[in-house]
């Protein structure tokens, strides 16, 4: 209440809450969704994001509005999203919130599920919308290009992509997927992750990379510490942001989903393993 009364904090809803998830949200006692957005000191960014991610109904901690911030090109202009799910809204919403996006260009697989995405998401951020037809097609007109998928294996190589350009790959959270490829993180200059000790568990495609000695842990940097000293002289000009999440909130979620499948009397099945 009080950070309300300073105007501290504001309020984003969404009351037609439509995440493609396998999970029926509605039926877990989620009616609607919210934004939080925060200014945080540079050395508090990390606790301050697993305190956040923590609370049972936070399903989703993002860094990538702070990664565009510091580390996309001089005056972006059009954002390309590979993957248009529920997480990349949050991805181009925040995006959009800390550059001046003028275009936002979009590939899925699937022809309905991209125009649906659009359809969304030009309501909120406020730009030329455009609807493509390949990965290569994405890659070669984005300033900032965001990969958020589920898929095991690569989908975007940066065979096309500009001299200067910030990639964020956001979907590959675990140690099994890959959505870019080796080829792609061979052509980048620079390599930053939000939170190091999780890469090195669930970052799939940092993972492989390193093991093919593509690039080692230890010249891929902690965002915090680009916030706090600035990305170094000259500016590298094709720059890979790999964002995990923070292992906290898989934890909090799971247990939320699991309380209130319970509640509501879901059927559910206990397996050996995942």
């Amino acid at each position: 209440h009080a950070l309300r009364a300073a105007d501290l904090l504001r309020f984003d809803l969404d009351l037609d809450l439509d995440l493609d998830l396998d999970v029926n949200a509605a039926a877990l006692g989620h009616h609607a969704e919210a934004h939080l957005w925060t200014n945080v000191p540079p050395a508090h960014l990390a606790k301050t994001g697993a305190a956040v991610a923590t609370h049972p109904e936070v399903a989703f901690c993002a860094a990538t509005g702070v990664a565009a911030k510091y580390l996309a090109p001089s005056n972006p202009k059009t954002l390309g999203v590979i993957g248009p799910g529920w997480q990349a809204t949050f991805q181009v919403e925040a995006v959009a919130n800390t550059c001046a996006i003028q275009q936002v260009v979009v590939f899925g697989r699937t022809p309905k599920k991209r125009k649906d995405f659009m359809k969304e998401m030009s309501k909120v951020v406020k730009a030329e919308w455009k609807e493509v037809g390949s990965v290569d097609e994405v890659e070669a007109v984005s300033d900032i290009l965001v990969v958020s998928t589920d898929s095991s294996t690569p989908v975007a190589d940066g065979t096309s992509l500009k001299d200067e350009v910030l990639v964020a790959s956001i979907g590959a959270n675990a140690a099994v997927k890959q959505e870019v490829s080796d080829g792609l993180i061979r052509r980048m200059d620079f390599i930053v992750t939000d939170d190091l000790p999780t890469a090195k568990g669930d970052s799939g495609d940092l993972i492989a990379a390193c093991q093919s000695r593509i690039t080692r842990w230890e010249d891929i940097v902690p965002l915090e510490k680009i916030v706090a000293d600035g990305v170094p002289p000259p500016r590298p000009k094709r720059i890979l942001f790999q964002s995990n999440g923070i292992a906290d909130e898989d934890l909090a979620v799971g247990r939320y989903v699991l309380e209130q499948a319970k509640k509501k009397k879901v059927k559910m099945k206990r397996i050996a393993e995942i």
